[in-house]
């Protein structure tokens, strides 16, 4: 891209001649590109996921988990327990996923006036199991994830 963009900012200025004698080159190197660079920079860290650890029993998502990967790690049985949009804040698009990272087996469970959409059970069927949560509608999440069959 820096190349393109270099390459546009020359031709430019070999069709103008306003700009005939300016040294585009320079102008690039010393201040369009570290600009650049610097938006490309704030592009990927808001881009990166971010890694939810959780280490009790009893879970809530949250909008700060939206667009993230969260980590659930207990030794005994635990839930993960999805809100309604307008205690969430969650709009459709929203997406979360997840792993059963402890030996507990986890449970995803709708709070009330949620529909979660699911091939069989909310169960994640053993440790390092997978999941997804897709915010599809008002109160509505599609579900896939390695689960207990029904």
């Amino acid at each position: 891209m820096a190349i393109q963009l270099r390459r546009l900012l020359r031709d430019t200025a070999q069709r103008s001649p306003l700009t005939r004698d300016w040294d585009f080159e320079a102008i690039f190197n010393r201040e369009l590109y570290p600009a650049i660079r610097q938006l490309f920079d704030v592009v990927a860290a808001i881009l990166r996921t971010q890694v939810f650890d959780l280490t009790g029993a009893s879970h809530t998502l949250l909008l700060e988990h939206v667009h993230g990967y969260v980590r659930i790690s207990h030794p005994s049985a635990c839930t993960l327990t999805v809100p309604t949009d307008a205690t969430g804040g969650f709009v459709p698009g929203d997406w979360v996923r997840g792993i059963q990272a402890g030996a507990g087996v986890l449970t995803v469970v709708a709070a009330a006036g949620v529909t979660i959409n699911k091939p069989e059970t909310l169960v994640l069927y053993k440790q390092w199991a997978t999941w997804t949560l897709i915010n599809v509608a008002t109160d509505t999440w599609d579900f896939d994830g390695d689960v207990e069959l029904a």
